[in-house]
């Protein structure tokens, strides 16, 4: 799918980007129980949803 695309490492749209943004914050999400996803929009640009729960997980140690 193409909104799965932004997601990749190392893909990038940007002149010297290096495309590890959207794949390190998902990374971190998932690290935290949630996911990040791309909406649709009509506007120019774009929309990052992130989701997280409200209580971590239970395998899920607290940050130091």
């Amino acid at each position: 799918e193409v909104r799965a695309r932004p997601f990749e490492p190392f893909h990038t749209t940007k002149v010297g980007g290096t495309g590890l943004g959207m794949a390190s914050a998902l990374a971190i999400a998932r690290a935290h129980g949630g996911d990040l996803e791309i909406a649709n929009t009509e506007n120019p640009g774009g929309q990052v949803i992130v989701k997280l729960p409200l209580q971590p997980r239970p395998n899920v140690a607290a940050p130091r």
